[in-house]
């Protein structure tokens, strides 16, 4: 460790132009949304597939046709197949 380490600075921000700073965050942010928006739609894409199940199927693995589609039919945002498992039938959170 030089001494010139010493007295470096930690703060990783650009004191000259802390515009950068906010477009740095906001991109991140931007690039994480976009992130989370495409695991939820995978997500439901594969939840949909118990849409092609038949009824005894679904019977047998404790659900009924109604609650998959109750639950297909949430907003993106909302676990449909954690919803379907809480056996929470009109999900009040979507609200």
């Amino acid at each position: 460790m030089t001494l010139l380490d010493t007295f470096a600075p930690t703060d990783t921000r650009n004191p000259v132009h802390p515009a950068l700073d906010f477009l740095s965050v906001t991109f991140a942010n931007l690039v994480e949304y976009r992130r989370r928006v495409r695991q939820h739609r995978r997500d439901r894409l594969a939840f949909q597939q118990l849409l092609y199940l038949d009824d005894q199927t679904l019977k047998d693995i404790g659900y009924n046709r109604f609650d998959v589609v109750r639950a297909n039919e949430l907003p993106l945002h909302i676990n449909a197949a954690q919803t379907l498992r809480m056996g929470d039938r009109y999900n009040c959170a979507c609200n």
